[in-house]
């Protein structure tokens, strides 16, 4: 389904398919989109320094990094292990009219490989807004 990220009162002109039921709010400055069966993704505005957090990635000794398994200039999807567990993340870049944006998954839950795709698959979706 579309989902306009300005619904959630949030200043930013992006458009994405999400999974069905995903709702967006905005909080603490980012756009939360999430349904009940773990998708849970976290929309800024602003840039950053990808090779940067690759480098914190590679160098969390709790989290630890065991695998990219996407490894590209503006995406990245690796597994992690935490005590033992596997845990699957994502962080994203686009601009879109000119802003950009980042997207990762929220903080908190443990996701599966499956899940952090299908965030990374919304991810790939996002476009400007119409005005």
């Amino acid at each position: 389904m579309k989902l306009d990220l300005r619904e959630s009162d949030a200043d930013f002109r992006v458009v994405m398919v999400v999974p069905e039921g995903a709702e967006a709010v905005a909080e603490y400055g980012c756009v939360e989109i999430a349904n009940e069966l773990g998708f849970k993704l976290e929309v800024r505005q602003g840039e950053i320094d990808m090779a940067e957090r690759k480098a914190e990635i590679e160098g969390n000794t709790m989290n630890t990094l065991q695998a990219y398994h996407v490894d590209e200039p503006n995406a990245l999807l690796y597994e992690t292990a935490l005590f033992g567990q596997k845990e699957f993340h994502l962080l994203a870049t686009t601009t879109l009219g000119g802003e950009a944006y980042y997207f990762e998954d929220s903080k908190g839950p443990s996701y599966t490989q499956e899940q952090v795709e299908a965030m990374l698959e919304a991810c790939r979706t996002a476009c400007e807004a119409e005005a």
